[in-house]
């Protein structure tokens, strides 16, 4: 029995023609003119047996055949870095003070006083040169300045002295500070070398106020507060008022102390504020040490600062501007 002819067209030429595979696409004249296709040969690769002897009906692989491959060039190794030398750690400052450490601390102290303006920053620069504490730089430098005070005289002429004083005196009374300060501003005023006022100063005022002890100078406060508590004067009247009443002390002594007890220009801007709760606490504190019949053993602003918990520093802040504010005109 003959096979089956399906008609088909050809996708060549368009012919038609028969063939016994329905699916056949070219005529047997086009065929013949197709190569045919090239088939690569293939290595079939035995699989191993496994344990057992059976072996598992598995596909088998083909494995075609290509070129080799090249061999990749051993890559060579960086040379190993040299470890890093570990840093010893640096000595703690020192704390102790020897003869020849205090003589570095004057040296660097000479050579640096006239290009630095802060002795905080001074302090700082000379620690970390000479690797000391920062407390003990101070503590050396503040007897160091002390020695080099002791040392200097004004050498200007007594008329000169009384005008600088005299002078110096209206600022105090009147509570008056030039922005550029008051030994600047009567330097400037009188054609004088500013140092030379500055020791004219420094001299007559530890002269009279060093005959006052810290009896005298709390008997002054308490006083002061009574007449400013009563009212009825100027501020400019209080310093004879209250060395009439006293005896023990001058009017210039007296106004020089009210001077420091209201003087702002010596309050930092770094302080921090305190709370109103706190400042209340700590004026009412004060009034009770001014009734007290002697100061007590430590300083006010430490005595107070231990009781409302603040720092000295804020309870000086604090006690200047409650003066400053109830001063009279």
């Amino acid at each position: 029995m003959s096979s089956m002819k399906f008609r088909r067209s050809c996708s060549s030429c368009n012919a038609t023609f028969f063939a016994s595979d329905r699916r056949a696409q070219y005529c047997p004249k086009c065929q013949r003119k197709k190569p045919e296709p090239r088939v690569e040969p293939v290595r079939e690769m035995a699989r191993p047996m496994p344990i057992g002897g059976a072996r598992r009906p598995e596909r088998s692989e083909r494995v075609f055949t290509s070129a080799p491959r090249p061999m990749a060039k051993p890559q060579k190794k960086a040379p190993a870095k040299e470890a890093a030398p570990r840093r010893t750690a640096r000595p703690p400052k020192a704390n102790e003070l020897t003869d020849e450490l205090r003589k570095k601390i004057e040296t660097s102290y000479l050579s640096l006083k006239d290009s630095i303006d802060s002795f905080k920053k001074l302090h700082a620069q000379i620690s970390q040169e000479l690797w000391v504490k920062t407390q003990v730089v101070a503590d050396v430098l503040t007897r160091f300045r002390r020695q080099l005070r002791s040392k200097e005289h004004c050498t200007l002429s007594a008329p000169e002295r009384q005008a600088v004083i005299a002078r110096y005196l209206e600022f105090v009374r009147t509570l008056t500070r030039p922005t550029e300060g008051r030994r600047s501003a009567i330097a400037k005023e009188l054609h004088l070398p500013d140092q030379e006022v500055v020791l004219a100063v420094r001299e007559w005022s530890n002269e009279i106020m060093n005959t006052l002890d810290r009896m005298q100078l709390f008997a002054i406060e308490k006083e002061y507060w009574r007449m400013v508590e009563n009212g009825g004067h100027r501020f400019a009247e209080l310093p004879e008022l209250i060395a009439a009443h006293l005896g023990f002390a001058s009017a210039d002594q007296v106004a020089r102390w009210l001077d420091q007890l209201h003087d702002e220009s010596k309050l930092s801007t770094a302080t921090d504020s305190v709370a109103a709760e706190k400042v209340e606490s700590l004026i009412k504190h004060y009034h009770e040490y001014l009734q007290e019949p002697k100061p007590p053993e430590k300083s006010l602003h430490t005595t107070l600062a231990k009781l409302v918990e603040l720092l000295p520093s804020q309870v000086h802040q604090v006690l200047c501007e409650y003066r400053c504010r109830r001063r009279p005109k």
